[in-house]
């Protein structure tokens, strides 16, 4: 099923049929944004010394379509994160 709630402090939703949590945080001089694949059992960080930087969601979505065996090599398929990216332009 889909969906999208905040709670806790947490975004809930689904990506690639997969449960995902994951919140985002700026500060002067870096940015952050953290991930959990609860029923996987992994867990995702990362940061950047750039405020408000876009590159942390390209490197997570990057790294859950790695992590959940979706990576394409050259084809014309469109990975969940190129659909992400291209369907959306704030990634929160």
């Amino acid at each position: 099923s889909e969906f999208g709630t905040y709670t806790l402090g947490l975004w809930w939703e689904s990506y690639a049929d997969e449960f995902v949590l994951h919140h985002a945080g700026d500060l002067a001089g870096m940015a952050s944004k953290q991930a959990m694949l609860p029923l996987l059992g992994h867990s995702i960080v990362v940061l950047s010394n750039e405020n408000e930087s876009p590159a942390r969601f390209a490197i997570l979505l990057a790294i859950l379509d790695h992590l959940l065996g979706l990576a394409t090599e050259g084809g014309d398929e469109q990975t969940p994160l190129e659909e992400t990216l291209k369907g959306r332009l704030d990634l929160r």
